[in-house]
């Protein structure tokens, strides 16, 4: 609407120094070959651990939050590129996440950021998050000590997240 209404002004006093800008329509999609992902993740995404307290449950998710109707093919883009996830609606209106959860889908990120590494906090994160990750991965969940300790180690993650926002 802008450009349009820019445009009509432009041609409607004759501006001679200006030129008509032509609309270009272009969808840039997020892609596994750069670091679009990783700048994107470093602003607005997040790494999280929890631990149920009445049973030997736990919750491990990769998180990307947008606002915005007009994000929501982007955020479903991260489904076709991390082969897994989901979207999901906040309490806000037109507040979106991709999420990422589960101890096998979660390795589908590792690749990509190992290729194209984080650079804020979110890379501290990041690497509790993985190393918490293999710990369950190894079943060392199951063990009520090192469970204890994973417990205080994800607590670490999700300050950082916090901290970095």
């Amino acid at each position: 609407d802008f450009l349009n209404k820019f445009n009509q002004k432009i041609t409607s006093k004759k501006i001679l120094n200006y030129k008509i800008i032509d609309i270009i329509n272009s969808s840039i999609y997020p892609s596994l070959n750069n670091f679009w992902i990783t700048g994107f993740t470093d602003a607005e995404g997040c790494f999280n651990v929890s631990f149920l307290s009445n049973s030997n449950a736990f919750r491990l998710r990769y998180i990307v939050s947008q606002k915005g109707d007009i994000n929501l093919p982007i955020l479903s883009h991260f489904i076709l590129l991390f082969k897994a996830g989901r979207i999901e609606g906040h309490s806000k209106k037109s507040n979106y996440s991709y999420i990422l959860s589960g101890e096998k889908n979660c390795y589908n990120l590792y690749e990509y950021f190992s290729n194209f590494p984080l650079k804020t906090k979110k890379a501290s994160s990041f690497q509790l998050w993985s190393e918490i990750h293999k710990s369950i991965s190894n079943k060392e969940h199951l063990d009520l000590i090192k469970r204890n300790l994973l417990i205080e180690k994800s607590h670490k993650v999700n300050s950082i997240k916090r901290k970095s926002k």
